[in-house]
């Protein structure tokens, strides 16, 4: 870990207590099964307490694993400025960002396993917080679609544990 993720980290500890982060059962009969899956294209889950405090977590968690991330997306921002120029300015989201990174080693493994998959690539997480609902913060992806069963299949399902992985760090 590197020294600006143990400085970032001692400064989150303090506003643990304030921040309950857990993965969105979505109506599960089975509540120890929290992740919750969608739709085959589509994972996301919930986590509870300031949005900055869990971007920050959601970034960390990214960076830990060595990759850098490429861009962030301020979709929030953009329907709040362009609204009244579409005819409604009702705000959807408090928050509402997309942050987009790259796996050199998984990004390379699903091209070469299918060089159409360059459409997975960026991998974006969404991170967003709507506006009638301050202080639930959602952290969505979309799944890489699964082609066959082969090698691309296996390329395909290591880019989704990544996604997965990143998320659950922070929500747990």
């Amino acid at each position: 870990m590197h020294t600006k993720h143990y400085l970032l980290l001692l400064y989150l500890l303090p506003l643990l207590p304030a921040t309950y982060l857990h993965a969105d059962t979505m109506g599960n009969a089975n509540p120890i099964n929290q992740k919750t899956q969608v739709s085959k294209d589509l994972k996301r889950y919930t986590a509870f307490g300031e949005f900055s405090d869990i971007k920050a977590f959601l970034i960390s968690a990214i960076e830990e694993r060595g990759i850098k991330i490429n861009n962030t997306s301020y979709i929030g921002k953009m329907l709040q400025r362009t609204g009244e120029d579409v005819g409604d300015a009702r705000p959807i989201y408090k928050n509402a960002e997309a942050i987009e990174f790259c796996s050199a080693t998984l990004s390379r493994d699903m091209m070469q396993a299918n060089p159409h998959n360059i459409v997975f690539c960026p991998y974006t997480i969404l991170i967003y917080e709507m506006a009638d609902d301050p202080g639930t913060t959602y952290l969505s992806y979309r799944r890489p679609f699964y082609q066959d069963d082969g090698e691309n299949h296996n390329a395909l399902s290591k880019v989704d544990e990544l996604l997965s992985s990143i998320i659950e760090e922070v929500v747990e």
